[in-house]
Order: C-alpha cells, then structure tokens, then sequence
C-alpha cells in the first residue's frame, strides 16, 4: 500500500467527522510521511509504522464519540448519546426529603383522621339506629300492654308509632351496615391501587 492510498482510505473513513477537521487530520499525517521521507525512510516503512488506515480512523471516531459499526472498511456508523447525570445533587435531594417530612406527615395524618372520622360515623350511625330500632320495639310492646290494662290513653296511637319507628330504624341501620362495609371495600382497593402503582415505579 502506497502512502497516497494509504491516506485517501484515512479520509474516506473520516468522513463523518467535518470538514476542517478531517482536512487537518489528513494534513497531520500527510506531513509525517513528508518527514519520514525526509530523513531517508523508505515509503513502505512509513506507511507499515503508521499501522491499519482502518485501526487508526476508527480510534479517531472513537475520540470524538463516533463508532463504527462493525467490520474492516463499513461505512455505518453511530454517535455515542451523551453522557447521563447521575441524579439531582445530594443539597437537591436532602431540600427535597425535609419538605417531603414536613408537608407529607401533616397531609398523611389529615388524611387517616378524616378517614378515621368517616368509619367512625359510619359505625355510630348504625350502633344508633340499632338501638333506636330495639328502643322502639320495646316501647311498643310496652304500650300494647299499658293500652290493654287502661293505663295510658291513645295506647294504640302509640304502638303504631313505635312500630313505625321500629321499621324505619332497621331500615336505617341496615344501610349504615352497607355503608361502613363498602367503605371499607373502597379502602382496600384504594390501598392495592397504590401498591401496585409504587411497585411499578
């Protein structure tokens, strides 16, 4: 191989990189040759001491972030993307984690009162009205005996009303019961979907 060869497959190789540079890589090894034929060097040891126009276009690529696909002479090639930061500096992360403690304990506490607030009532609405049920219910056998004997007057008016007020208690406290059990379906659930959900992130 002659050094004029020698130098087009360099350039050939090169040619991703832009102009001025390449001509100034060309222009480099161009005058080492110039030298090496200076001081009485034959042309073929020149060019052998430079090594493979391959080897070293493609360590050249490589400085400036370009690589060559794959073998002696393929022209494909692809640029190496830049380099990743490796996070958010340690200040960043240690300003982000104080305001994370200081707002997210509040919002978390806030949020499991109201929570606790909502299954509390839920279960005292339906305590209550079981009572009140049984209350009624007591209270109307109590006037079916006092309006039999005489002792009160409207006896019948008032059993009428406890039994009504028997009814409409059960009705009640059945569906609180509903209520606190599909409350705490919608708990479940909610807890699973951000389980799932951190897992995946």
């Amino acid at each position: 191989m002659t050094a004029k060869e020698w130098l087009e497959i360099l350039e050939s190789e090169l040619k991703k990189l832009p102009k001025a540079e390449r001509e100034g890589i060309i222009s480099y090894y161009n005058e080492m040759i110039a030298d090496g034929l200076e001081c009485g060097k034959d042309e073929q040891e020149i060019v052998n001491s430079l090594g493979n126009p391959f080897d070293v276009a493609s360590k050249i690529l490589q400085e400036n972030g370009i690589y060559q696909k794959a073998g002696e002479g393929n022209q494909e090639f692809y640029q190496t993307p830049p380099p990743r930061k490796n996070g958010l500096p340690v200040w960043a992360m240690l300003l982000i984690g104080f305001f994370g403690v200081v707002v997210g304990i509040p919002v978390v506490v806030s949020l499991f009162a109201a929570w606790l607030a909502v299954v509390i009532s839920f279960w005292a609405c339906f305590i209550a009205f079981v009572v009140s049920a049984v209350g009624c219910a007591l209270g109307a056998i109590v006037a079916i005996f006092m309006g039999i004997v005489g002792a009160i007057e409207n006896g019948w008016a008032i059993v009428g009303a406890c039994i009504l007020g028997t009814g409409v208690c059960s009705l009640l406290s059945v569906g609180f019961w509903y209520l606190s059990i599909g409350f705490g379906k919608l708990t479940v659930w909610v807890k699973k979907l951000i389980t799932e959900r951190g897992k995946k992130a």
